[in-house]
C-alpha cells in the first residue's frame, strides 16, 4: 500500500472511530497538516487529540494501551513482550485509554519519548493492549488525566516495585509477568511520520473485549 493510500486509509478510519452511550461519548479528532511530495514522501505535522470527554469511570471493556519500546521492551528474537513493559520503579504505571484518544496521539507519544530518552534500547515500535477487564484481575486501573491527555491512566497493583536500590515483592514480579504475558502487542516501528501507519489498525479498532 502506497504512503498516500495509508494516509487517507487511516484518516477515514479516525473519523469513524467513535462510540457513543446513554452516559458517555468520544468526540476524538485527530488534527494533523499532511504534504505528500511528488517523490512520494510526507511530512506530517500537529497530530493532537482535542474535544476529549472522558468519564471517570474505566469500563471493563475499554483499551487499555501502554507505549512500547524495542529492544527495551520486546525481544526481538524470541518476538515477546518483556514483563518490564509493566514494571516502572513507582506503583503508577502510565497507560492511555484507547477509546478516548487514538493510535496517532499514542505513536506521537511514544516517538516523543525515545527522542527526549537519548537511548539506543528505547526506540519506539507500537503498542502493548490489555482490556481493563483483565488488568483487574491482578490490579487496578485508576483514571489520572494530565496535562494534554485527558485519557491517562495509571496500573496500580500496591505492591512493592523495583525502587532504585530494592528488591520488588513476589507479588509485584508475578502480576507484571502476567500482565505482560496477556497483553496483545501491536507494531509500528515506522518511526518517519507520527501517524500510525501500519495496517493492524482496523484489527485494533474492531478489537472486543474476550
Amino acid at each position: 500500500m502506497k504512503l498516500r493510500d495509508k494516509l487517507n486509509h487511516w484518516y477515514n478510519l479516525s473519523l469513524q472511530y467513535f462510540k457513543k452511550g446513554e452516559s458517555q461519548e468520544l468526540h476524538a479528532s485527530v488534527d494533523s497538516t499532511t504534504s505528500i511530495l511528488a517523490n512520494g514522501n510526507a511530512t506530517i505535522s500537529n497530530v493532537q487529540v482535542d474535544e476529549v470527554e472522558v468519564p471517570s469511570t474505566i469500563d471493563d471493556k475499554e483499551k487499555i494501551v501502554k507505549v512500547i519500546f524495542s529492544p527495551l521492551n520486546f525481544n526481538l528474537k524470541t518476538n515477546k513482550l518483556k514483563a518490564n513493559t509493566y514494571r516502572v520503579q513507582t506503583d503508577d504505571l502510565s497507560v492511555n485509554r484507547l477509546d478516548y484518544t487514538n493510535l496517532h496521539f499514542c505513536k506521537k507519544q511514544g516517538i516523543e519519548l525515545e527522542k527526549s530518552g537519548n537511548n539506543p534500547q528505547k526506540i519506539f515500535y507500537g503498542i502493548a493492549l490489555l482490556f481493563a477487564k483483565e488488568i483487574r484481575q491482578f490490579a487496578k486501573i485508576l483514571y489520572q488525566p494530565v496535562e494534554n491527555n485527558p485519557a491517562h491512566a495509571e496500573i496500580v497493583t500496591g505492591h512493592k516495585t523495583f525502587a532504585a536500590g530494592e528488591t520488588a515483592s513476589a507479588e509485584y514480579i508475578y502480576i507484571t509477568d502476567e500482565l505482560a504475558a496477556m497483553a496483545r502487542v501491536y507494531i509500528d516501528s515506522d518511526t518517519e511520520t507520527e501517524i500510525w501507519l501500519s495496517e493492524n489498525a482496523s484489527e485494533i479498532l474492531r478489537l472486543k473485549c474476550p
